[in-house]
C-alpha cells in the first residue's frame, strides 16, 4: 500500500496584481528648457510632486523617482505608502496630483476625480506585483 503525504499535494500558483497608476492630466503644465546632463537638448522640470497610494508600489517608484530625478534635478517626487485605499480618497479629492492603486476608479469616482482635476484622469497599469498562492 502507497502512503502519499497530504503536503505533497501543495501547488504554489503565482498571481499578476495590476496596480493602476491615476494622474491628473493638463495642459497647463510648465517647465525650464535646458540640457540634460547627458548633453542632449530637452526640456527639464522643477518643483514638487507629492503622490500616494499602494504600499506595494513604494520600490518602484522610488526607483522611478530616482530616475526622473537625475534627469531632472531641480524636480523632487514624493510617494507616500498610505495604501490603495488611502490613495484613492486623496487623489479622488484633490489632495494627491497622482495615486497608486490597485483597482481602477469606479465611474463615480473618476467623475470627482475629473471635477477635483479641473481636466481629464489618465488611468495607467503600470507595476505588477506577483502573489504567491499556496495550499494544503
Amino acid at each position: 500500500m502507497k502512503i502519499t503525504s497530504a503536503r505533497r499535494g501543495i501547488v504554489p500558483g503565482i498571481a499578476a496584481l495590476a496596480l493602476a497608476l491615476s494622474a491628473c492630466g493638463a495642459g497647463n503644465e510648465s517647465g525650464t528648457s535646458g540640457t540634460s546632463g547627458s548633453g542632449d537638448s530637452g526640456t527639464q522640470v522643477s518643483g514638487t510632486l507629492s503622490g500616494g497610494g499602494a504600499s506595494t508600489q513604494q520600490a518602484a517608484m522610488a526607483a522611478w523617482a530616482v530616475g526622473f530625478q537625475n534627469a531632472n534635478p531641480d524636480a523632487t517626487v514624493n510617494y507616500d505608502p498610505v495604501g490603495s485605499g488611502g490613495g484613492r480618497e486623496s487623489f479622488v479629492s484633490g489632495g494627491f496630483p497622482f495615486a497608486g492603486s490597485d483597482d481602477p476608479l469606479a465611474d463615480d469616482e473618476l467623475a470627482a476625480a475629473q471635477e477635483n482635476c479641473g481636466g481629464e484622469v489618465i488611468e495607467i497599469p503600470d507595476y505588477i506585483s506577483p502573489i504567491a498562492l499556496v495550499y494544503n
